[in-house]
């Protein structure tokens, strides 16, 4: 268990990593990201770029989810354009002082708030509870509020 600003900087806040996948679980309380994780375990690019090392980020009890596209005007003129690099993001942040979090301060449980940033107008943020990280089936980090 560690903190979740810690936790993110241990794997190097995901920057410039791939965005694989978003799936609902648990009736819609938890949030599963998997990323092509390209970091080895020195913080170095992996050599082997070739190959997927999915990391997944699992949010359980969920309350927000909010995505921005940011799709510019070429992208919608021509979608068919668009490739994987769109899901290249730039960053995984702990929002420590979010006014979003506000509204569940009352909860019994502790709420935080993670925005995942691209270098164009794309967002996705994130208002959870617990966070873990798993790799190759098998929880690797985790939080708990």
């Amino acid at each position: 268990m560690g903190n979740i600003k810690n936790l993110l900087e241990n794997f190097q806040n995901f920057d410039d990593c791939i965005l694989l996948s978003i799936k609902w679980t648990d009736f819609g309380n938890t949030l599963e990201l998997t990323f092509d994780y390209i970091w080895d375990e020195n913080g170095k690019l992996r050599h082997n770029l070739n190959e997927e090392e999915p990391i997944v980020l699992r949010f359980k009890l969920v309350q927000e989810f909010n995505f921005k596209s940011g799709l510019n005007k070429s992208m919608v003129l021509e979608p068919e354009q668009i490739n994987w690099g769109i899901n290249e993001i730039s960053c995984i942040r702990l929002l420590e002082s979010s006014d979003m979090l506000k509204q569940y301060e009352s909860l019994p449980k502790g709420f935080h708030h993670v925005g995942i940033f691209w270098e164009f107008d794309r967002q996705i943020d994130i208002i959870f509870s617990e966070m873990e990280i798993i790799k190759r089936g098998l929880k690797i980090a985790s939080f708990k509020s």
